[in-house]
């Protein structure tokens, strides 16, 4: 039996799907089909997530082992779930069970990555308060409320990312931060394969930057083409599409081709108020400086 050696672990919105689109399309990786199937999460912690968290992951071993069954001779096997980095229960589990894998983040700062958490739920249709009235509810009630867990939990870099390094220790991490994405997507790129021990000449010239977020054109069937590839009741279907397409080694390109069609598909939303980056960076200003002496990177500019 297949099992990862290898896990992107986060941070949701910084640019894991790119980092896992890229990979995918490597001859000596193997990255699981699934993209986040959230496996590694205790009984206890599943419970606390909100429904439409819960309802996506795996939880059943079998079924998780099977998202691995086609890997043949790959260097790298791997998968990328971003509920990973905030869970108490992950790298316990995963130290557990794969104690020599090798562990990657990547980190945005954390106020740009919540107002893209919230550009993206707007596009989908699934958020209806404003950005203001966001920041104002996150403000009035502040943590254990449904807003601050459903976008301000997942900025605390430092107090997710120390449980990874007590466990697993530096020479089996590597993090990023989306600015050396943004910067040098193909760089950075090659950098990711040097640590994970493959071919940096295999990766693609041109790397795809995979789920970008931005406010969506008024387009029926692209939100259509968005909830086929979502909905739990549509899974059936899209197996049997996918086995098809997979019949004819066509999964990975239609998968490179349905990204880039959905980046065309939006435009780039109104920038955060200056204001309203301030009042958010700053409750995250402790973590923030914590994560520079762990990481080893200089994030002063990620600071107001």
């Amino acid at each position: 039996m297949t099992w990862p050696n290898f896990f992107i672990i986060g941070a949701a919105k910084s640019g894991t799907t790119s980092l896992y689109a890229n990979l995918k399309l490597h001859p000596q990786v193997y990255m699981s089909p699934m993209k986040e199937p959230g496996f590694y999460i205790s009984e206890e912690h599943r419970r606390q997530l909100r429904e439409d968290e819960r309802s996506g992951y795996l939880s059943d071993r079998e079924q998780y082992a099977a998202l691995f069954g086609d890997a043949v001779s790959e260097k790298v096997i791997g998968e990328a779930s971003p509920v990973y980095l905030w869970c108490e229960s992950s790298p316990v589990l995963i130290k557990a069970d794969r104690p020599e894998a090798k562990i990657v983040a990547i980190l945005r700062q954390p106020a740009e990555r919540l107002y893209s958490s919230y550009n993206y739920m707007r596009a989908l249709g699934q958020e209806k308060l404003t950005f203001a009235e966001v920041i104002e509810r996150i403000v009035d009630v502040g943590a254990n409320d449904y807003y601050w867990n459903k976008y301000m939990r997942e900025g605390f870099y430092y107090a997710g990312l120390s449980r990874w390094y007590q466990l697993f220790g530096e020479q089996q991490i590597k993090v990023y931060l989306y600015e050396d994405l943004k910067a040098d997507a193909a760089g950075t790129l090659r950098d990711l394969c040097k640590f994970l021990g493959i071919d940096e000449t295999l990766m693609l010239e041109r790397p795809v930057l995979a789920n970008v977020t931005g406010q969506m054109k008024d387009s029926p069937l692209l939100k259509a083409a968005y909830w086929f590839r979502r909905h739990p009741l549509l899974k059936p279907i899209r197996l049997v599409l996918k086995f098809i397409a997979q019949m004819f080694n066509a999964d990975e390109k239609l998968m490179y081709h349905y990204d880039s069609l959905w980046n065309k598909s939006l435009v780039k939303p109104v920038s955060m108020q200056s204001e309203q980056k301030k009042v958010l960076t700053e409750y995250f200003r402790s973590d923030i400086l914590q994560l520079e002496k762990l990481i080893h990177r200089d994030l002063q500019h990620w600071l107001p």
